[in-house]
């Protein structure tokens, strides 16, 4: 058939879109059961997205140590010039561009700060899978919409004094970038008032809970170099320890399967690093042989 439609032909298309629609709409409450029903069983499948997750926080990473070298730097031949005054030291620091690089490295800190707290958030739910701790779809999200301390413990074990120390150093951190980041960007201790008193301006603090909102003191302000330090130490022993085996999963594109939870194929290849990784090949052999099967 070629051509525009005619009249009647309009007609018939417009009688069975609307068939269609009320069909949807009344299939639409069946479909939400049936994917309840599916939602509290196994059948299920959980994305990873861990890879993607954490090469966003390694290029943050990176790229806040090649300019925090950069600002040193320059800083440094600033400093080196002692022949003038201050006033002349500040506009050699703003025309060098100084202060707008220490401006730009400190985001840049604060996103890959950022990243890893995402990619954490993600890549704990699928470690709380591979260690056999949820195992539906209910459990699934439930964990999902928890907070940040919910899924490190569904993860790891605060029993571990490694884990543990990791842990509260990671949480003060989280609740410094949610202070400042969250709530308003007063400053990074929460700094949202100046108290003007003989002395002068002193900065009055929101506090983060407790019956008093307010305080003239407060946990120090986190610092970019060392949140990424402890970041990263976190990370060094989280890949060293016995959990090593969820490393070869995390940074693959195989979803956590959770019927692989309920029948111990997870428990299993979890024993050793070389289990988890022929196992993670095998399954990534079967998705390409799958993928061509669709061609």
């Amino acid at each position: 058939m070629s051509g525009r439609p005619n009249e009647q032909q309009e007609e018939d298309s417009d009688l069975i879109a609307n068939k269609i629609r009320k069909a949807v709409n009344l299939a639409g409450p069946y479909f939400d059961w049936r994917a309840k029903q599916e939602a509290k069983g196994n059948r299920l499948n959980v994305l990873n997205h861990s890879k993607w997750l954490f090469e966003r926080y390694q290029f943050f990473k990176d790229k806040f140590i090649e300019q925090k070298a950069e600002a040193e730097r320059r800083s440094a031949e600033l400093r080196q010039e002692k022949d003038s005054s201050d006033l002349q030291s500040l506009l050699r620091a703003l025309n060098s561009g100084v202060l707008e690089l220490a401006s730009e490295t400190d985001w840049i800190g604060q996103a890959a700060v950022d990243a890893f707290f995402s990619w954490s958030e993600h890549a704990f739910i699928h470690v709380a899978i591979l260690r056999g701790r949820i195992e539906n779809g209910y459990q699934v999200a439930e964990l999902a919409a928890a907070n940040w301390k919910e899924k490190f413990r569904a993860a790891l074990d605060l029993d571990d004094p490694c884990f543990k120390g990791h842990y509260d150093k990671l949480l003060l951190l989280r609740v410094q970038m949610r202070n400042f980041m969250a709530h308003g960007a007063f400053g990074k201790r929460g700094e949202a008032f100046s108290f003007h008193s003989d002395a002068g301006a002193i900065p009055v603090l929101l506090a983060e809970s407790g019956t008093n909102r307010y305080s003239f003191s407060g946990a120090p302000a986190f610092d970019e170099v060392e949140a990424i330090r402890n970041i990263d130490s976190f990370l060094y022993d989280f890949w060293s320890s016995e959990l090593s085996p969820v490393r070869s999963h995390l940074f693959s594109t195989v979803p956590s399967i959770l019927t692989f939870v309920a029948d111990s194929t997870y428990s299993k290849a979890m024993r050793s690093d070389e289990a988890m990784s022929e196992f993670v090949e095998y399954l990534e052999n079967q998705m390409d042989a799958a993928a061509n099967m669709e061609w």
